[in-house]
């Protein structure tokens, strides 16, 4: 008798595919921060929720954290890519250093969800994790800055949003999100806080809302555990606001929540690649421009999810043991 398969939430696919589409915008508007104002108002936007809400959907599905699994599923992707990075920033003229404990661009998040699904299940039966983990978060950004170490302060600033998400009750979320005006009222929160964006953008730096740093290094000072702590608090409301008005049916972009690994891992190659290897990013002048760009950026994504990465990985993982069978054959 066949097994039937599992079948997939549209809505957390919906949501994935969402913030991914956000992931991968965020980042190529990067190169043209200077140039177009609306660039840095949709990437100050875009970074106050976007990776708050991917640690809390990833908290949410870490329900089987076994340290073989996660080093199969996240450790050995994560050198692979390190490997790819390093070889092509080398190719193009670059100076990097290559070491596991330094991750190239996006890889960070990559080591965070290591770290955070090796704890989780020790850490899950203290009743006061949450206030702990915020606590802590805080808390890193009084540390020296010091650098080298697997980008430790977004790994304990982020996780209180893993924490949460490992913690949600997706069946009581659904049964208080029937209200309309509730959806109303988050679909308001997110229009006036994109207005206030507009007008307001110079105020946020990018550094202080990634938490990559110290507070001193920054340059919030002291006060930087207010800021740290107000982020918090306004990026969980912008979490559950953008859960609450995101469509629970299927969608045309549904699918591309089952990849956001594979468009992850892959279109930061591909930026770093344009942006620091080539001139191909140059060509792009006035609005007329840049719309079609962001449309092309759009489109990377999805065809970046019909990437097959997770094969790709498996069949490196897998490659060893293959040879060590194939010696045993030849000499037995």
């Amino acid at each position: 008798m066949k097994q039937s398969k599992k079948v997939r939430d549209a809505f957390f696919d919906n949501y994935k595919a969402f913030l991914i589409l956000c992931v991968v915008v965020g980042h190529f508007l990067d190169h043209f921060t200077e140039d177009f104002r609306i660039a840095e108002i949709l990437r100050v936007y875009i970074y106050f929720f976007h990776i708050p809400a991917f640690s809390f959907i990833s908290g949410y599905f870490a329900r089987k954290n076994n340290f073989r699994s996660l080093i199969q599923k996240l450790f050995i992707p994560y050198i692979i890519f390190q490997l790819i990075y390093f070889f092509m920033y080398t190719d193009i003229g670059l100076q990097p250093r290559f070491t596991l404990l330094s991750p190239f661009f996006t890889l960070w998040y990559l080591l965070a969800l290591f770290c955070w699904r090796l704890v989780i299940d020790r850490l899950n039966p203290i009743r006061c994790l949450i206030p702990i983990s915020i606590a802590c978060s805080i808390l890193i950004g009084f540390l020296p800055a010091f650098h080298g170490v697997g980008d430790i302060y977004r790994i304990v600033s982020f996780f209180p949003f893993f924490v949460m998400g490992h913690r949600f009750q997706v069946t009581r979320f659904r049964e208080k999100i029937c209200n309309p005006v509730l959806s109303r009222l988050s679909a308001m929160l997110m229009i006036v806080f994109f207005i206030f964006i507009c007008f307001n953008y110079d105020l946020f730096e990018i550094p202080v809302l990634n938490c990559q740093s110290s507070y001193e290094a920054m340059g919030v000072g002291p006060a930087g555990w207010i800021y740290r702590l107000l982020y918090i608090l306004f990026a969980t409301c912008l979490v559950y606001a953008i859960g609450i008005i995101m469509p629970k049916k299927n969608m045309p972009f549904t699918f591309l929540g089952k990849y956001t690994m594979r468009v992850y891992l892959c279109h930061g190659v591909v930026y770093k690649y344009l942006s620091r290897g080539t001139d191909a990013l140059d060509i792009i002048n006035g609005p007329g421009d840049f719309c079609l760009y962001l449309t092309a950026v759009i489109l990377l994504a999805f065809a970046l999810s019909q990437v097959p990465v997770e094969p790709a990985i498996d069949f490196i993982i897998a490659l060893p043991k293959k040879m060590v069978n194939r010696l045993k054959r030849q000499y037995n």
